[in-house]
């Protein structure tokens, strides 16, 4: 039976990199389907290091992250993986042509056809897949990116910056694909465009660091 994804719960959650103190103060949030959670902050507050512990793929925290009422430890990775897409900023998706990245990454042919059906509604040109990935621009990186997410049909995507490389065009074509997909997710951003979508925000406060003890 499919694993079907219905709530991931932030419970007093804080980045913290032991034995440093935390770097932003308790976040209190819960996500449901089709609902976006967005991330605000200063840079260093650990933003990318949440939405990673969102994920599992990091235990660099404090409090709780439970998926579907349970903690995320007791889920595998391999389930959180299936259940999930990660956009990390700047996008790393191997070496070789565009065409045999996406052969590598996804494994049917229906996502093969879905990718193909993403490619015009992300404004991702027919000729890149002749290009080597990493001579693609960063909004090209970003959308393609997105499109191999998309593909895989995930019921939560968690985005780190995911319109920081894209123009206005790209930008449209980002979050008109987003809504019609009808699929939610967490993201940070500092991009007013993109914080329209968000039906809740969270802004991560730093800590203030403790006074130094004098002598």
């Amino acid at each position: 039976m499919q694993f079907q994804f219905y709530s991931l719960e932030l419970d007093s959650v804080q980045t913290a990199f032991a034995p440093d103190p935390p770097l932003h103060a308790p976040v209190q949030a819960e996500l449901r389907p089709g609902k976006w959670l967005a991330l605000r902050g200063p840079s260093g507050t650990g933003k990318t290091t949440l939405l990673r512990s969102a994920l599992g793929f990091s235990e660099d925290y404090t409090g709780s992250i439970r998926m579907n009422g349970e903690p995320l430890q007791r889920h595998t990775a391999a389930l959180l993986r299936s259940v999930s897409g990660y956009l990390p900023q700047r996008p790393y998706l191997g070496q070789g042509t565009t065409a045999e990245v996406c052969r590598d990454l996804l494994r049917t042919a229906v996502e093969h056809q879905r990718l193909e059906e993403l490619f015009p509604r992300l404004g991702l040109s027919p000729g890149i897949r002749d290009t080597a990935a990493e001579r693609l621009s960063g909004g090209e990186l970003q959308r393609l990116g997105l499109a191999l997410l998309l593909a895989r049909r995930p019921q939560l995507l968690v985005l780190d910056e995911p319109t920081s490389g894209l123009d206005d065009g790209s930008c449209a074509q980002f979050l008109s694909l987003l809504d019609q997909m009808q699929i939610g997710g967490i993201f940070s951003s500092h991009d007013s465009r993109l914080l329209q979508l968000a039906d809740h925000t969270v802004v991560l406060e730093p800590v203030a660091a403790p006074p130094e003890a004098t002598p």
